[in-house]
């Protein structure tokens, strides 16, 4: 933060140079390619004399992104090879930033709508994904990841629904940006649009309101089953394992075990419970292996590893079940006892390979554990949008199922990262499997009981990001659905999310330099800045807060409405402190291997449990 702000200072106060800087190259590109353009009063018009546009260059959003790559490499505690090339990184953004509005001009031009305006609304979507996608490669390009995981092509379909609704969907998202540019009336270069161009990803997420518009109207196939037309038995037994991987659950296992043993007296077909102990050091073996003798519906079984990780113990309990369908559930939870047929309607279509089902925290006493049920809500929403386009990207491990076969043939969890839900659901989804939600299944699943065991789970979940996109990578490659346009746009808008951690002293230092000016116009200028960012505020979070009241009375939690304003201060929490932590831990632990192995895997997993110990 402090160096983001003393960063910020020395860039601002250079403004002028820079705009005079890339106006020259910009007007040097295009007098090459013998573009009409001419610089007067220090401001570029593109055009003839008569008939030209005013361009200026979005240098405060360029230097938000530049601003990243200083501060990051001026703080973290990685190896100075690691700076150095966080530095480059940075070098090689200015070109990239000066060659996309260059080409912003030139298609503008042919399409004979260049203007002021047109050229910063082009400029604020660009600039925000080229930054975004700098900062991710740089990221990408300098951890120590797994390597990139090869997946067969199981099942061919057709995407063409997909295709038309991402389409509509993200011409809504631009309409959109085109309203919030509208309303906040932003004609320059300015503070507030650097915080656009960052924040793109949110108003890329705004086409998740239309999805869910699009999937509320559609009918989904296991409503279909349920016609007067079709057969009441329209749920196909099958035989069911469940598999829990357990490590020092001694608190929570029984229940667990006993919520299942309940769920199964509502489903005729054969279900097995597999409890894996992953070398823990309580009682959580004996205490599972006295529930699995009294069980009353299911049968069960427990296995004792030593301590390798949720990865290992996942892959050695999938060769103990004998179901056809796996559900995999966290010990801590606790099941729904109609969870069953409801999960399994959905695979009746021999396409669905993985399902996932709503989480709810086990205890809901303190405001971490009630902020959990808003995340729950927003988790639908974006559940829905993603499942419209066939681009689930993560299912939650907490609560998660699949057919057996195409687990297998997925090769199963990664067994050496972080994150292996995220990584299993992406790799299932390309051999051709559809990924799908069930928000009327639940668990009640342990959940952080405060901000720091908050920040903890974030953490880990910030480390499994990268380490799950790294093994799916060959994805961008392959174009097997929308899925690949939705896991790039997920991976450029990260690069922005981890930008957002700098807009706060970003915004002081221009707050402090308007100020120091002690003029009418600076003052004024300062306020319709702040009315400008407040305006946005409402409108980008607004919806969603809209949401969380439907969700939350549809829920019958209307009590926990009061707790939507801290929420904001949750999310940003985790841009500002979370998100740029995660990312100094997995950098300078990672760089000091050349090669992802279990070495690298185990010593970062030890810190991140001993994170998790401090926490409680």
């Amino acid at each position: 933060m402090i160096l983001g702000g003393v960063f910020s200072y020395v860039l601002l106060n250079f403004y002028p140079q820079m705009i005079t800087l890339e106006n020259g190259i910009l007007l040097g590109m295009l007098r090459f390619f013998q573009i009409p353009s001419f610089y007067v009063d220090g401001f570029l018009s593109v055009g003839s004399f008569y008939n030209s546009s005013m361009i200026t260059p979005t240098v405060f959003s360029q230097d938000l992104f530049f601003i990243f790559f200083l501060a990051f490499a001026a703080a973290t505690s990685s190896m100075l090879r690691v700076r150095v090339r966080m530095l480059l990184f940075g070098l090689v953004s200015l070109p990239l930033f000066i060659l996309s509005q260059f080409l912003i001009i030139i298609i503008l031009s042919a399409l004979g709508i260049l203007s002021e305006q047109s050229f910063l609304h082009a400029s604020l979507v660009v600039i925000g994904l080229v930054g975004g996608l700098v900062v991710e490669v740089s990221l990408f390009s300098t951890m120590t990841l797994p390597e990139k995981t090869k997946v067969p092509r199981v099942i061919k379909r057709s995407y063409f629904a997909e295709y038309i609704y991402y389409a509509i969907i993200l011409v809504v998202s631009f309409l959109f940006l085109e309203f919030l540019l509208f309303v906040t009336n932003i004609s320059e270069d300015s503070v507030v649009a650097a915080y656009l161009a960052i924040n793109i990803i949110t108003v890329f997420k705004m086409k998740s309101y239309v999805a869910y518009f699009f999937w509320e109207l559609r009918i989904p196939e296991w409503v279909k089953a349920r016609s007067p037309s079709a057969s009441l038995n329209y749920v196909k037994p099958c035989s069911l394992s469940f598999l829990l991987p357990a490590y020092n659950e001694r608190g929570t296992i029984r229940q667990c075990i006993e919520s299942i043993d309940r769920a199964a007296t509502k489903y005729s077909g054969k279900t097995e419970i597999i409890v894996v102990n992953d070398g823990s050091t309580d009682k959580t073996g004996d205490i599972a292996s006295y529930a699995v003798l009294n069980l009353k519906h299911a049968i069960g079984k427990v296995f004792t590893i030593p301590n390798s990780g949720k990865g290992h113990a996942l892959q050695y309990g999938l060769k103990q079940t004998s179901g056809e369908v796996i559900f995999r559930i966290d010990t801590d939870s606790v099941l729904d006892e109609n969870a069953i047929q409801k999960i399994m309607t959905h695979f009746d279509d021999p396409v669905v390979g993985l399902v996932s089902g709503m989480l709810f925290p086990i205890e809901e006493k303190t405001i971490s554990q009630k902020i959990m049920i808003l995340f729950g809500c927003l988790f639908i929403f974006y559940r829905r949008g993603q499942e419209l386009v066939d681009s689930i990207l993560c299912q939650p491990g907490a609560f998660s199922v699949f057919r057996k076969s195409a687990l297998i043939q997925s090769g199963g969890w990664a067994t050496q990262q972080f994150g292996e839900d995220g990584e299993i659901t992406v790799k299932i989804a390309r051999m051709g499997y559809k990924i799908q939600f069930e928000q009327r299944a639940f668990v009640k699943s342990g959940a952080p009981s405060t901000l720091n065991g908050f920040r903890v789970q974030r953490l880990r979940w910030g480390i499994a990001f990268y380490q799950s996109c790294a093994r799916n990578l060959e994805i961008i490659k392959e174009f097997r659905g929308p899925r690949t346009i939705a896991y790039s746009i997920n991976m450029v808008m990260q690069g922005g999310g981890v930008t957002h951690s700098l807009f706060l002293p970003f915004l002081f230092v221009s707050i402090i330099l308007q100020i120091s000016q002690f003029s009418e116009t600076s003052l004024t200028a300062l306020a319709g800045i702040l009315s400008q960012l407040a305006v946005i505020e409402v409108l980008l979070y607004g919806l969603q807060y809209i949401l969380y009241v439907y969700f939350l009375i549809k829920f019958k939690r209307p009590q926990y409405i009061k707790y939507i304003p801290i929420m904001r201060f949750y999310q940003m929490f985790i841009s500002m402190f979370v998100a740029p932590e995660a990312l100094e831990i997995l950098m300078s632990w990672s760089t000091r291997w050349k090669k992802h192995n279990n070495e690298l895997h185990d010593g970062l997993r030890k810190k991140m449990m001993q994170r998790q110990k401090n926490a409680r």
